[in-house]
């Protein structure tokens, strides 16, 4: 298994591990002296009870061997020893004598008088009463021992006897050699120790490789362990096997992956508390600047943060700003309006001065034509007054001509001035008309506000106690919007009520204006009357 560690990105790096190599040396030790204990007595019983049974097997080999060879010796050489031919008995224990493993051969009668055997030069010592064979048995076993001149050493003999006719004839000896027997387990425990000890070598091997395979994901499993330890979530360890070390590494990474989720948790948490901080400190702040654009500020601007917060605060500004706007425009119309009001109360005072100098100049022609009508009836009652009529008339005609002129050039000023009113009620009226789009507008502002105050309070309540001032916010900027829109409506009463009275002052001096073009052609058709009296 190998090391996984938590890149910056999510991802995951494979490491190898450095394994402690104390680790893996003292199980390693502990394998290896485990092996021994294990191997050397198994090859030790193995090894004795191999030689054991090798022995066994060979000696009843070399037994079964003699006995043949004996009992072959013993029914060849009956004729042979019936008949005293000590030579041809001679040559045939000399072939019997060539097989591997026997020692000696011997035939001799029944007095224990030698006819044959195979020693050279001569026969040791008292072998011959080392395995005295009885007629009545039909073979005999010793185990003897006895001192070789030519090799000058003790050999050991399986001496297998067999009588020849119930030992009437004599005996047939013959000795298989025990040394062979001892050579071979000597050369098959050599074997046998050589296979130990590479069976051994490899054990040793193997135990290394199940130590290291053993130790590896252990010793990931310490490093791992202890770098918990020391409080590093960062890595955990990649689980390749199926047995109980892989389960081990399965749920230690299952405990990291849980403790790391614990720690994101409250890193988390932590990280929560401070966007909650931050959220309750821009809140304060935007409640500061509310505050103040309320009271009429309308430069203060809202700090647009990343949060929750930043959106509405940015659309809060925005409407400020075309709030601001907007009441610029509605002061400079207001001023327009105001200067409008100012001429058409100066235009109307020189309108009333004009009716009043008309009223005068008309009543001085009535009692003009009255005095005229005064005149002509004496004129008609009196011829003898007519010369002084007729002078008093012309002067009176005189007098009134210039009246008339004075008042055809009043009514003319007259009608020009109320042209001039009427021109100027009628662009008071059309500012009206565009102050009441600009009133629409602000009413759609408003509209807009309330949307952004009804927003800002869903997402107050999204935000959970972190909202609840922001809430405080939301609901200041509905009751800004909400004063704001019956402001609107009351400018927009008062623009109906000025645009009522700017029509009513239209009709009035539609109707002045028609009276003094009347009163213009009355006049000119007294002046024209003057002028034909006179």
């Amino acid at each position: 298994m190998a090391r996984q560690k938590a890149s910056p990105k999510g991802q995951q790096q494979i490491e190898g591990p450095s394994q402690p190599p104390r680790l893996r040396r003292r199980l390693l030790v502990k394998i290896v002296v485990f092996l021994v204990l294990v191997l050397v007595p198994l090859a030790a019983v193995t090894w004795y009870v191999s030689a054991r049974s090798l022995r066994t097997t060979m000696t009843d080999e070399f037994i079964s061997k003699g006995e043949a060879i004996a009992s072959s010796l013993a029914s060849t050489g009956v004729d042979l020893i019936s008949t005293r031919d000590a030579s041809s008995v001679q040559s045939l224990v000399d072939e019997f004598a060539r097989i591997r493993g026997v020692a000696y051969v011997m035939v001799y009668d029944p007095q224990k008088k030698l006819i044959a055997h195979t020693f050279s030069p001569a026969v040791p010592a008292g072998i011959i009463d080392k395995n005295v064979v009885p007629g009545n048995v039909s073979r005999q076993l010793r185990d003897i021992e006895y001192q070789d001149p030519a090799r000058r050493s003790t050999r050991s003999i399986i001496d297998v006897g067999v009588p020849m006719a119930a030992g009437k004839l004599g005996t047939v000896r013959v000795g298989m050699d025990r040394t062979l027997i001892d050579q071979a387990a000597t050369a098959s425990g050599r074997r046998l120790l050589l296979v130990f000890g590479g069976v051994a070598v490899f054990a040793v091997l193997l135990g290394g490789i199940l130590a290291r395979t053993i130790t590896h994901p252990i010793a990931q499993l310490v490093a791992a362990a202890r770098r918990v330890g020391e409080g590093d979530l960062s890595e955990t360890v990649t689980v390749t096997s199926r047995d109980e070390i892989g389960e081990l590494a399965h749920t230690f990474n299952h405990t990291i992956v849980r403790l790391r989720s614990q720690v994101q948790t409250e890193a988390e948490r932590d990280e929560e508390r401070k966007r909650r901080e931050e959220l309750q400190e821009n809140i304060i702040q935007f409640l500061d600047v509310a505050m103040e654009v309320s009271q009429g500020d309308l430069s203060r601007r809202g700090e647009v943060t990343s949060d929750v917060l930043g959106n509405v605060v940015d659309a809060i500004n925005l409407m400020v700003a075309e709030v601001g706007g907007i009441i610029a425009e509605v002061r400079v119309a207001a001023l327009q309006v105001a200067e409008g009001a100012h001429q058409m109360t100066g235009s109307s005072a020189r309108m009333a001065e004009g009716a009043q100098a008309q009223a005068r100049e008309a009543s001085q022609v009535a009692t003009s034509v009255e005095a005229l009508t005064r005149s002509m009836r004496q004129v008609a009652d009196s011829a003898r007054a007519s010369a002084q009529a007729a002078r008093e008339a012309l002067e009176a005609s005189q007098k009134g001509d210039l009246a008339v002129r004075d008042s055809l050039q009043g009514m003319q000023r007259i009608r020009a001035e109320v042209q001039a009113i009427s021109k100027k009620i009628k662009s008071l009226g059309d500012r009206s008309l565009e102050i009441s789009e600009i009133v629409n507008t602000i009413e759609d502002i408003a509209s807009q506000t309330n949307l952004v105050a009804l927003n800002a309070a869903i997402e107050a309540a999204g935000a959970g106690e972190a909202g609840l001032r922001f809430a405080v916010v939301a609901d200041e900027v509905r009751k800004l919007a909400e004063r704001s829109a019956k402001a609107t409506k009351d400018i927009a009463v008062l623009i109906k009520n000025v645009q009522a009275d700017t029509q009513d002052a239209v009709v009035v001096m539609e109707q002045g204006t028609l009276e003094v073009e009347s009163g213009y052609r009355m006049t000119l058709q007294a002046g024209e009357s003057l002028k034909a009296i006179a």
